[in-house]
């Protein structure tokens, strides 16, 4: 499973470098305010250091199952489950490599609708909360959790209390969700701090 989540994101990546934040996308939306040299030699220096991108999926899917499965393992011990931290870990790793697989469903949206300026990019998210309100009447503060609260992070809580509640009971999954919603919580928080810090 793990490879299928890595595969997933390999794809991911490729797609958008290749066929959806081309050249042409990048002088759409930088030509205006620098200069066509410039945005080619920035284009430069990102192809040069694409590969980075590549390298950093496998660390990144195994710290995604490793924090999510911390978050679940809490939850499971507060409960006085009998669970053990392999199941919960096996779980996970199912889970992200399916919605990785999901994932790729966006990218190929956009590959149909066509992508002109990066602006379109934050249009095109019709799977969150963010896309059922105005952006522009949304404080900023607020939009970083409508936009992570979307149809493949309800598919990924889903299969997790399905697959923890097939290891345990039913209290035990939910006291592992609770936990699991207090890490992405204490996320939210970061990321938004992050936001206020370098606006």
């Amino acid at each position: 499973m793990f490879f299928l989540a890595v595969a997933a994101g390999f794809l991911n990546i490729y797609l958008l470098q290749e066929f959806i934040l081309t050249d042409e996308v990048y002088h759409n939306t930088l030509g205006e305010r620098l200069a066509y040299d410039r945005i080619e030699k920035m284009l430069d220096g990102q192809r040069a250091y694409a590969w980075i991108a590549y390298a950093l999926i496998p660390l990144s899917v195994l710290l995604q199952v490793l924090a999510i499965s911390v978050c679940l393992m809490t939850g499971v011990v507060l409960s006085l489950s009998k669970l053990k931290f392999k199941q919960v870990f096996r779980v996970t790793l199912t889970m992200v490599s399916i919605i990785s697989v999901f994932r790729l469903i966006p990218v190929l949206v956009l590959l149909i609708q066509g992508v002109t300026v990066m602006d379109d990019l934050l249009t095109s998210d019709y799977y969150s909360l963010l896309a059922l309100v105005d952006r522009d009447s949304v404080a900023p503060w607020l939009q970083i959790p409508l936009a992570a609260v979307n149809v493949f992070h309800v598919l990924l809580i889903a299969g997790l209390i399905a697959g923890l509640r097939y290891f345990s009971n039913n209290s035990t999954s939910w006291a592992a969700v609770v936990g699991y919603g207090g890490g992405t919580l204490l996320w939210w928080v970061g990321l938004m701090y992050v936001q206020f810090v370098f606006k």
